[in-house]
């Protein structure tokens, strides 16, 4: 059938097989039929083969398109027109991943927000809201244990509203070595400690 054509017209008529095998792949039909030969044991070694047509669907027309100014001088043009079309699948998603690189370091440029250093002061207090108890519940007690701080001060604010109340008592909380502990009591979620 193909005996006395040109190279480019048998490279062409591949690019055509190809490219309708390829738009039947990803359409719906051929996802399904993708996804059950790939649950199927069997059917994986035909999955991965199938999966590799759309890009050598596109890569061959980029070859046909290179092609077209030299198809009447061989094959060792058409071939060489391969080149170019491999050229031409790296390079350009290349460049977009360099422009869209660009562009994320543009956007974040602004970003003045430096990042923050780990914690390193001794005491830290949570301000909790108007009528909350001041107890050493699972935060406080993480912080004390692990030596995060030495002290933990949990305050309850009168106000919370449109600043919070920066002026607000609070009961502070520390572990210390002793001869003989209390015992502390367990109710809930809430441990509570001898207070000072």
């Amino acid at each position: 059938m193909f005996k006395g054509r040109s190279a480019y017209f048998k490279l062409l008529a591949a690019t055509i097989v190809l490219a309708v095998m390829a738009l039947v792949f990803l359409s719906p039909i051929g996802n399904v039929v993708f996804v059950i030969l790939l649950i199927s044991f069997i059917g994986i070694p035909v999955a991965m083969a199938l999966a590799l047509i759309p890009p050598i669907a596109l890569f061959l027309v980029l070859a046909s398109l290179f092609a077209w100014p030299v198809r009447k001088r061989g094959w060792k043009a058409v071939l060489a027109a391969f080149i170019p079309a491999a050229a031409a699948m790296f390079l350009i998603p290349a460049g977009m991943n360099i422009l869209a690189e660009r562009e994320a370091q543009d956007l974040v440029s602004g970003d003045n927000a430096p990042v923050a250093a780990p914690f390193t002061g001794r005491s830290l207090a949570l301000l909790v809201r108007p009528r909350h108890k001041e107890e050493c519940l699972n935060l406080c007690q993480r912080a004390l244990v692990s030596g995060a701080v030495q002290t933990f001060i949990v305050a309850s604010m009168k106000r919370t509203w449109p600043e919070p109340d920066l002026e607000a008592e609070g009961t502070a909380y520390w572990l210390e070595r002793r001869e003989k502990c209390e015992p502390v009591k367990l109710r809930g979620k809430a441990s509570e400690f001898p207070r000072s």
